[in-house]
This record gives structure tokens, C-alpha cells and sequence, in this order.
């Protein structure tokens, strides 16, 4: 086949192939407008009335979120709730957002110690929303190295569902409902029915937590359980090696500045000296002496 041949049959399959992707782009659209975006319609309207009706029960709804280096921070949910949806040509995106009041008396206030430790439980209230630092201390460099931790005020909880006429599944977005650190969990788009209202639903009641979790085999588990701790060996690790660090760095620094005064009081003393000797009459008391000796 001649060069010229050869380009004209790349081109026209190049073409094809994009006259086909367009299709199955048109065709995924149409689906979108006819039945996904409906379905995220009447998604809304029906947490929508979950919601009034949740707040006219006004039922407690307690949180208890188990935090790594912290224990347990209870909260109870607060049911004003905001429930939008934001329709685009390209996506559809449903948020659900509301509060939860932190029940300070009965979260613990704990003491961390180490710039890595604190770091990350810094971290982790920051990222949730939780104001929970109290005080604490920094080192030479201006970092903190102990912290106390009581939270307080309110943790915000977040429910986002995004459906795209380019995407296979529906993309779940949760925070604060089961845990201070997000959750993204992909859904099937079929069946988008009464089954998985209820599932979204009883999430957000804080009736159990199914909407998100998946049953794992036992070995995939225990290989999960195997590295955490394994991470959590290598973290209290780090944290000794960051600790004799910031000893040795400590020891260091001590001895310098004593080497500092060690080297003043030996100037002021050289210097003392200096002035003494150069006393006339010192002078004159020295030569009287060697006269008479």
C-alpha cells in the first residue's frame, strides 16, 4: 500500500472512531436526561422529606467516632439539614450537609506527645472541621511537640452524590456520619430505585452504616489488620527517633550556649587581668617588692 493509501485508511478509521465514541457520548446523554437525572429528582424530594421528618421527631441521634491517638468523640446530630441539587449539562451533583453537636464533657482530653503524633491528630480534627486543640508546647524550631486535645463546637457532616452521563456509577462522598475522615465509595447507577433511597436514608439516620461498607474476605481482612499494625509499629517508631532527636538536638544546643558562657566569663576574666596589671600603682607595688627581695 502507498504511503498516501496508508494515511487516507488511518484517517477514515480515525474517523469512524470518533463518529463512534460521539454516539455512544449521545446515547449515554440521552440516558442521563431520561432516567439518571430524574432519579437524582426524585432522590432529592425524598430526603428532603426524610429530613422535615427527622426534625419533626427530633430523635437522638448520637455519634460515637473512634479517632487514632485520641479515643472516642461523641456527638449528637442536630436535624436542620440542607439537601441541594446542582444540575449540569455534563453531571448532576446532590449535597446533603447538617451538624452535629460535640458533646465535650464526655470526649476525653488527652495529652500527645511527639511531632509526628501531634502533627496528625492536628491533622485529622483540621481536615473534619473539629475545633479540638487546647494548648501546648513547641520546640527550639517553633513546632509543636505535646498537645492537648479536648473537642468542641460542632463537627460538620457531608453527603455528596455525583452522577456523570461519562461515568459507569454513581460517586459517593460522605464525611463526619461514621468517621471524622472522609469516605468515597462508588455506587451502582441500576438499580437507582426506592432500595437505594432507603440505604442513603438510613445513613443519614445514623441507622447503621451498610450505605458504605462492603463485605471483604477474611484473608483480604486480616491482610488489612496485618498493616495497620505494621503502620502503627512504624509510626511509634518514628516517633522514638524523633524524640532522641530532638534530645540530641536539645543536648546540643545546651552545650553550646555553655561553651558560650564558659568562653565570656574566661574574656572577662583575661580582660580583668589585663587592666589590673596595667595599674600604676599595682605596677609601682611589684617594683617596691622586687627592690626588696
Amino acid at each position: 500500500m502507498s504511503l498516501l493509501k496508508s494515511l487516507e485508511a488511518e484517517a477514515e478509521r480515525l474517523r469512524q472512531q470518533r463518529a463512534a465514541e460521539t454516539q455512544a457520548l449521545d446515547l449515554r446523554q440521552q440516558d442521563y436526561e431520561r432516567q439518571l437525572l430524574p432519579a437524582m429528582r426524585r432522590l432529592q424530594v425524598w430526603l428532603e422529606r426524610l429530613c422535615e421528618q427527622l426534625s419533626m421527631v427530633n430523635a437522638d441521634c448520637l455519634l460515637a467516632h473512634e479517632v487514632p491517638d485520641y479515643g472516642t468523640l461523641h456527638a449528637r446530630v442536630i436535624h436542620r439539614y440542607s439537601v441541594r441539587l446542582e444540575e449540569r449539562v455534563r453531571a448532576a451533583e446532590l449535597t446533603l450537609e447538617a451538624e452535629a453537636e460535640i458533646l465535650t464533657a464526655q470526649c476525653p482530653e488527652v495529652q500527645i506527645e511527639g511531632l509526628a503524633r501531634v502533627r496528625q491528630l492536628m491533622s485529622v480534627f483540621e481536615q473534619s472541621g473539629v475545633n479540638a486543640f487546647h494548648q501546648g508546647r513547641r520546640d527550639v524550631r517553633g513546632q509543636w511537640v505535646e498537645a492537648r486535645f479536648k473537642p468542641r463546637g460542632r463537627l460538620p457532616l457531608k453527603l455528596v452524590l455525583l452522577a456523570e452521563p461519562t461515568a459507569d456509577e454513581l460517586r459517593l462522598s460522605v464525611c463526619g456520619f461514621e468517621s471524622l475522615a472522609p469516605i468515597r465509595k462508588p455506587l451502582p447507577i441500576e438499580p437507582f430505585d426506592e432500595d437505594l433511597f432507603e440505604r442513603i436514608g438510613r445513613y443519614v439516620a445514623c441507622r447503621d452504616h451498610d450505605l458504605t461498607r462492603e463485605q471483604l474476605p477474611d484473608a483480604f481482612r486480616n491482610s488489612l489488620q496485618r498493616k495497620v499494625q505494621q503502620e502503627a509499629l512504624r509510626r511509634r517508631w518514628e516517633d522514638q527517633l524523633i524524640q532522641q532527636r530532638l534530645r540530641e538536638e536539645e543536648a546540643e544546643r545546651r552545650a553550646i550556649e555553655e561553651q558560650k558562657l564558659l568562653n565570656r566569663a574566661r574574656r572577662m576574666v583575661r580582660q580583668w587581668q589585663e587592666r589590673a596589671l596595667a595599674d600604676p600603682r599595682l605596677q609601682q607595688l611589684i617594683a617596691r617588692l622586687r627592690r626588696k627581695s
